[in-house]
């Protein structure tokens, strides 16, 4: 996938997956991103929507992960999922 020239962005893995749930399921975290992501015209993470917790799709769409929960579950056929796509960058220290 490419946006805004930036190419070779992928659906997260299921390890991928569990480790944004550690990052980003606290609010406060989730309220840093997010604010990050909005201030570049992005649209922050989501926790809940309604009563129901959103789930996000991981491991080539097969499977979800949410911020709401530390599970792993398989993606169902007549769930409605979101999909947020993730890059991976190699940072030197000079």
């Amino acid at each position: 996938y490419e946006e805004n020239g930036l190419s070779g962005w992928i659906i997260p893995t299921r390890n991928d997956g569990m480790a944004l749930n550690r990052l980003y399921s606290y609010d406060n975290n989730r309220a840093l991103i997010n604010s990050a992501l909005e201030t570049c015209g992005g649209t922050g993470l989501i926790q809940m929507y309604g009563t129901s917790a959103v789930r996000y799709l991981c491991e080539d769409a097969e499977y979800t992960y949410s911020y709401k929960s530390a599970t792993i579950t398989k993606a169902g056929e007549k769930t409605t999922y979101y999909l947020r796509l993730v890059k991976y960058l190699k940072f030197v220290k000079k």
